[in-house]
């Protein structure tokens, strides 16, 4: 199924840069940690970033990178859950 985003979002393939940074970020605490994800989405006006949880249909999540290398010790980078699209 292709998406449709609204502006301004914006589809987007995995980028090794955007999920490396995701892996960095995340710490045990964090929703996404230890489960894999695909990349869906991102918006054109902040550092946002739509993912999609690998083999779940219906699980999504907005991810605010904040692009620092590493850890976050709080859940700043974790923004909305969705189930779904």
């Amino acid at each position: 199924m292709k998406q449709v985003f609204s502006e301004p979002w914006i589809a987007s393939d995995s980028s090794t840069d955007v999920m490396t940074e995701l892996q960095i970020e995340i710490n045990r605490h964090h929703p996404l940690f230890g489960k894999a994800v695909e990349l869906v989405g991102r918006s054109l006006q902040a550092d946002d970033y739509l993912f999609k949880v690998a083999n779940c249909s219906d699980e999504y999540c907005v991810v605010h990178l904040t692009w620092t290398g590493r850890k976050v010790t709080q859940l700043l980078s974790f923004q909305r859950q969705f189930e779904h699209y």
